[in-house]
């Protein structure tokens, strides 16, 4: 009945596991009632603004989007925008834009799953610890309350490492594709992605 039910929740394991491990952080954001300082302030006011400026007077809203943040990159907040409204449904705008952050580790944990995966004998244990070591690490969970764009840089490097994994076995108009695709979500999150994108992007070519 047990090997039954494992079997029934392997294809699920690549996204259940990442569910589970960010999971907790959801009573870390429901309980933090700490006010917002430095870039978190800066992002968190950017992504409200967009919404309103979407919302209220929607044909100012591309050159706002193009201009929301003067030094930093702009992809938290563009991301965070979609979550403002789900913040109003919660009763907290600020517990709406972190539940973009937790989304986008749970998909950093996906990719590594995936990556780990077709680096190793294909043992589903293998990926299963190696996304249970990353998740777990101080830095991983202390971000994941937190409205930084470094969960957004981490899943764009893992992208490209998952691109570098697969390269092997895609055809170049696959790989090329997803390069294409990894390069301005790597962009958009912060300046310094390339420092840790190139490499593997050079590998996958």
């Amino acid at each position: 009945m047990a090997s039954t039910l494992i079997t029934k929740l392997k294809p699920t394991l690549p996204y259940l596991i990442p569910v589970l491990i960010v999971s907790p952080s959801l009573i870390w954001i429901a309980l933090d009632r700490s006010v917002w300082m430095w870039d978190q302030a800066v992002y968190g006011k950017a992504a409200v603004e967009l919404f309103s400026t979407f919302r209220y007077s929607s044909n100012h809203w591309l050159p706002r989007m193009l201009n929301v943040l003067n030094v930093q990159a702009p992809g938290v907040s563009w991301l965070g925008q979609i979550f403002v409204p789900v913040g109003y449904l919660l009763g907290s705008i600020d517990v709406g834009l972190l539940l973009s952050i937790l989304i986008t580790q749970v998909l950093t944990l996906v990719l590594m799953y995936h990556t780990i995966r077709e680096l190793s004998p294909q043992n589903e244990l293998v990926p299963l610890m190696g996304c249970l070591a990353m998740g777990s690490t101080s830095l991983f969970v202390a971000l994941s309350h937190q409205y930084l764009a470094e969960p957004l840089q981490l899943l764009a490097v893992t992208w490209f490492v998952l691109i570098m994994s697969f390269a092997p076995k895609w055809s170049r108009a696959v790989t090329l594709s997803q390069l294409l695709a990894a390069i301005p979500v790597a962009m958009l999150a912060k300046a310094s992605s390339p420092l840790y994108c190139v490499g593997p992007g050079l590998v996958a070519l």
